[in-house]
């Protein structure tokens, strides 16, 4: 029986350490990928106790950084692990407008072009026919937009909720156009929308997004482990019945608008990233 590896990003807290408890307890090896080393060892040593899996792995990742995604991929291609699961679930929600070390907005890069790089980079170590990619979205994606200014909107236009809708949207059409590019080679890809979650991204700094948005949502926010619930699905379900493109929402495949799934600006929105992160 070929030993599964399951690469969860922003595994230290919210929804994916819940996504790192229950998979631990498959017996996977799995590996915390996260930018704050303490936290996640802090995690893995509570999942370790509660799972009796020992072989729970925490490595640096930091989506904000290129130079981060490069090294951490660097780490894995050099000892020959060979990943039968990628999560990527890491994301943010920025109170203001800021920029990363390479010059994006952080939401956007973050949450949309650092999980195109990491993917792409690690697309040769996932293993072929069973291995698989499940990326992470939100209802919100219906909201976003994917325009001329998408990677460089000037400051002044900013707004929080609409760079995360216009994040969730380019995750979103990666992970249709990846679906496709590499369905040769057996790899899976799927998104994966965990509904409202109780995380840090609707409370920033121990503070409610607002008060109106706590009154409507409130009644429907789960907890981490329920949210956490549909990507175990995946990563369990999918392989078995070969789902590939997929939208899963509460364990179900939603089905996706052809304004999604054949936007005509999804092989070109490709091309400019790989321009932007510099692979091909």
């Amino acid at each position: 029986m070929e030993q599964n590896t399951i690469v969860i990003t922003g595994a230290n807290r919210g929804i994916g350490r819940g996504i790192a408890y229950t998979l631990a307890n498959t017996g996977a090896n799995i590996i915390l990928a996260c930018r704050n080393t303490t936290h996640a060892n802090e995690t893995a040593k509570a999942i370790m106790e509660k799972s009796k899996n020992p072989n729970i792995e925490v490595r640096k990742l930091d989506l904000a950084s290129f130079e981060s995604i490069r090294d951490f991929v660097n780490g894995i291609q050099k000892e020959k692990i060979e990943i039968s699961t990628l999560i990527n679930n890491a994301g943010v929600l920025c109170d203001s407008y800021q920029k990363t070390v390479d010059g994006y907005e952080t939401t956007i890069q973050v949450n949309y072009i650092s999980q195109f790089l990491l993917t792409r980079l690690l697309i040769p170590s996932i293993r072929n026919n069973n291995g698989q990619v499940i990326n992470s979205s939100s209802l919100m994606y219906k909201f976003g937009q994917v325009n001329d200014i998408f990677f460089s909107e000037p400051a002044e236009r900013y707004n929080r909720f609409q760079a995360y809708a216009n994040s969730k949207l380019a995750s979103l059409l990666f992970s249709l156009e990846l679906a496709k590019r590499i369905k040769d080679t057996g790899i899976l890809v799927n998104v994966v929308d965990p509904g409202i979650v109780n995380t840090n991204i609707i409370t920033m700094h121990n503070k409610v997004v607002d008060t109106l948005s706590n009154l409507l949502f409130r009644p429907f926010i789960q907890t981490e482990q329920n949210g956490a619930e549909t990507y175990v699905y995946v990563a369990q379900e999918s392989s078995i019945h070969r789902q590939t493109g997929e939208y899963f929402i509460h364990k179900k495949v939603r089905k996706l608008s052809t304004k999604y799934t054949d936007h005509r600006n999804r092989s070109t929105f490709w091309e400019q990233t790989e321009k932007i992160v510099g692979i091909d």
